[in-house]
């Protein structure tokens, strides 16, 4: 299958993108989201998780048997989506110079003032403001070309897009009962919904590679192996910094009521893991409270002595 999917893109004429979502979310599923089928499929066969991780979520996917919801491997699918869409969106730059893009050009086309993608790594495309190539006597003619943020505007949407296959990720990771398995696949969502956050209305992924700091990249890593509540906290902290940028990100208002909306629906997953957090974190609070007072009392105590 994989074989056959990729076939299709081999002669694909992919300088521009895409074609269309469709296309986009294809070419996610042939080379990401049978990633996920065939592991699911593995980790079924060998008994280290039940049928239940097969199953469909709540998106619904053309490649996938709409007859068959128990074990159509959707939410396998919309796992690889969710990571390879986040390459796909941080690997801009990268995969245009090198002659090959794989953003969807319906999407793009709606932001973009000609039929290049190279556009929006231009100045115009964001906002004018690399400053230090402007003189006195070429800002007029920059402006009169469009300046605009329309870059950001596009790469906002292709992250609202992604964000909307978080959901289906993490109900594929709360279903895993094996701890090994768990963090093989916790990891990598990790680290997607952390690029997706440093991503966001961020211009220097048009000149240049975004990455998400080192300790920032281990402390999530080594939380994984806290189970899944430690999981939905970084998730929550990713999309609630995410959602705190709204009134100023660059978008449309269709995109910022889309974007509000996938932020809101991956807190609200994540809402009982952050209470239980904070109730575990007042219960350590006042055993240390109450161990200061001991040790501080002991302390007077030997003193008056």
């Amino acid at each position: 299958k994989m074989g056959n999917g990729m076939a299709n893109y081999v002669s694909a004429e992919l300088a521009q993108g895409t074609t269309d979502i469709m296309a986009y979310n294809a070419y996610c599923h042939a080379v990401a989201g049978l990633v996920g089928e065939g592991l699911t499929r593995l980790f079924v066969a060998n008994g280290y998780e039940n049928t239940e991780l097969e199953a469909e979520g709540d998106l619904k996917w053309p490649f996938c048997d709409a007859k068959n919801p128990q074990q159509n491997l959707g939410l396998a699918n919309s796992m690889g989506l969710f990571l390879q869409k986040t390459n796909i969106i941080r690997d801009y730059l990268e995969d245009y110079v090198d002659g090959r893009a794989f953003w969807p050009k319906s999407l793009w086309r709606q932001y973009a003032n000609c039929d290049e993608l190279g556009e929006f790594t231009r100045p115009t495309a964001r906002g004018g403001i690399d400053m230090k190539i402007f003189t006195q006597s070429n800002i007029a003619s920059v402006v009169q070309k469009g300046a605009s943020e329309r870059s950001l505007y596009c790469l906002n949407a292709l992250i609202t897009d992604a964000l909307d296959l978080a959901p289906d990720a993490l109900e594929y990771l709360r279903r895993i009962q094996t701890p090994r398995i768990y963090r093989f696949c916790a990891i990598p969502q990790v680290m997607a919904i952390a690029t997706l956050a440093e991503c966001f209305d961020n211009q220097d992924l048009f000149t240049g590679v975004v990455k998400i700091r080192k300790g920032l990249a281990a402390r999530a890593i080594l939380d994984t192996a806290r189970g899944h509540d430690a999981t939905l906290i970084w998730f929550h902290t990713f999309a609630s910094d995410i959602l705190n940028k709204l009134p100023k990100t660059r978008a449309d208002q269709k995109t910022k009521q889309h974007l509000e909306k996938a932020c809101r629906a991956i807190i609200s997953i994540a809402k009982p893991a952050i209470k239980a957090k904070r109730k575990s974190d007042s219960i350590l609070l006042s055993i240390a409270g109450i161990s200061a007072a001991v040790i501080l009392g002991i302390g007077l105590k030997v003193f008056l002595r």
